[in-house]
């Protein structure tokens, strides 16, 4: 962040400076012991609504005037499709 003017620099920016940065030979890994995540058993928050039908995925939304389609697969190899 720029204290000058409160802009923020965009990712494309500072991955641009980043790929001009020197590629380090040896990087340090984390010791097993310090992770807080890796490993550990983590409750799954979209479940519940998953299980009783609440979450609303991709597939359910109708918006008004929206045409729903679908592949249809050929019955033979050199047939042409039909026109629905």
């Amino acid at each position: 962040m720029n204290a000058a003017n409160n802009a923020r620099p965009s990712y494309g920016s500072l991955a641009e400076a980043a790929s001009k940065l020197p590629v380090p030979a040896n990087v340090p890994l984390k010791d097993p012991k310090d992770f807080r995540l890796v490993g550990k058993p983590t409750k799954r928050l979209d479940t519940p609504s998953k299980v009783n039908a609440r979450a609303t995925f991709g597939i359910d939304v109708r918006l008004s005037r929206n045409a729903v389609c679908g592949d249809r697969a050929l019955p033979g190899l050199r047939r042409k499709g039909r026109r629905l």
